[in-house]
């Protein structure tokens, strides 16, 4: 008989299914614009650079920012009281390009997120009309910055982020990045996203984040979320909260971003935005991990189900459950063709929903514990609540 399971993953099959590909069609609207239209203003772009022992990844960032075709700069690095060499590899670049500027950061200030900290200390520092944040293990195409700075003047938009190219370097990685994409391209219909206020309805990647300056400050910038491990999202949110026009576009062709080096960095990274992102809520991870349960593993346990008592799979349940499994492979196959994912992972979501549980309940042990850190340096978060 058909219940209430059957409904569920047969509705959010066709949901995801659909948004996928709406999205597919809207993701990369920078290449619809000509970039000779940014270049008529040339208004000065301040590129903001938090760094904390970063000297294995700061060179290839700073050469592609040199490289940008967008030539009105300003780069500006923060040394966030590194343990290395990261402030004299800087300084080197400060005698080549002027755009090119290295500060040392103040102590950490206590009731702040030491990221959150040095990206406020950055915002004051940036002289340009435009502030772009991006980490320290981020590499530029050349265009990048022209075709943000487009979406911003062409499209209306006074935030532009983009999704990355996450490289691989571990085997978890071919598991978890798909799903965080295809949580974002399947579940959030991105140009009806724009059009609503509801601020619950965005998302943003911390490594590129270009506001309009005024824009910025307006939403309250780092200072408003200070203690907040998930900095990207909550930007976004707050300048959409603030009725100013946020947008996310697929920048997998536009920047790379460094990957974990082994799979229990993949945890751990992982792990410091998952339970914040559920707000710290235990019904709300209740709530995520069942639903990924139904959505992942009972389609298929009704097929095999069938299979193993001698009953038609294309019964009534059996062909919904069927049907479930098409769209959602369909909705992985949208995300990973348009994302650049391996197409062998579009059968492993199963596999991608479950270890994504393990890691939200990772995270929330961590947060409870007082555990969690980052960069050597301990993330105090908010009360764990129900």
């Amino acid at each position: 008989m058909f219940n209430f399971f059957d409904f569920v993953a047969l509705f959010f099959a066709a949901y995801c299914l659909v948004v996928a590909l709406m999205n597919a069609r809207y993701f990369r609207r920078h290449s619809e614009y000509q970039v000779e239209v940014v270049h008529e203003n040339n208004e000065l772009v301040s590129v903001l650079i938090p760094a904390r022992n970063e000297s294995e990844s700061i060179s290839h960032c700073i050469e592609s920012l040199t490289k940008q075709t967008y030539r009105n700069l300003e780069i500006v690095v923060l040394d966030d009281r590194s343990d290395d060499d990261t402030f004299d590899i800087v300084e080197q670049y400060t005698h080549s390009d002027s755009r090119i500027k290295i500060i040392s950061g103040d102590d950490l200030r206590e009731g702040w997120i030491g990221k959150h900290w040095a990206c406020h200390q950055l915002s004051k520092t940036g002289q340009g009309a435009y502030l772009l944040f991006i980490d320290a293990d981020t590499v530029l195409k050349p265009t990048a910055i022209d075709d943000a700075m487009v979406l911003l003047k062409v499209a209306g938009n006074d935030l532009v982020s983009f999704l990355p190219y996450r490289s691989r370097s571990c085997l978890l990685e071919y598991v978890v990045f798909p799903f965080i994409d295809w949580i974002i391209i399947s579940w959030l219909p991105l140009k009806i996203a724009q059009r609503i206020k509801l601020s619950f309805f965005s998302a943003s990647f911390g490594q590129f984040m270009l506001f309009k300056k005024e824009v910025y400050f307006s939403s309250g910038g780092h200072r408003a979320i200070k203690d907040i491990p998930t900095d990207d999202i909550e930007l976004g949110r707050r300048v959409k909260k603030n009725d100013f026009s946020w947008g996310l576009y697929d920048g997998t062709q536009l920047l790379k971003t460094e990957s974990y080096s082994t799979n229990l960095d993949l945890v751990s990274g992982i792990s410091r935005s998952i339970f914040p992102a559920l707000n710290h809520s235990l019904l709300t991870l209740l709530a995520f991990s069942i639903l990924l349960i139904v959505l992942g593993f009972y389609p298929w346990t009704v097929v095999v189900w069938s299979l193993l008592d001698g009953e038609s799979v294309f019964s009534v349940k059996g062909s919904i459950a069927i049907l479930s499994l098409l769209m959602f492979v369909g909705s992985w196959l949208v995300v990973c063709k348009s994302l650049s994912h391996e197409l062998w992972t579009v059968f492993l979501y199963p596999f991608s929903f479950l270890l994504m549980i393990l890691i939200a309940l990772h995270s929330m042990i961590m947060y409870s514990a007082g555990l969690t850190a980052w960069k050597g340096r301990t993330v105090q978060v908010k009360k764990i609540r129900w």
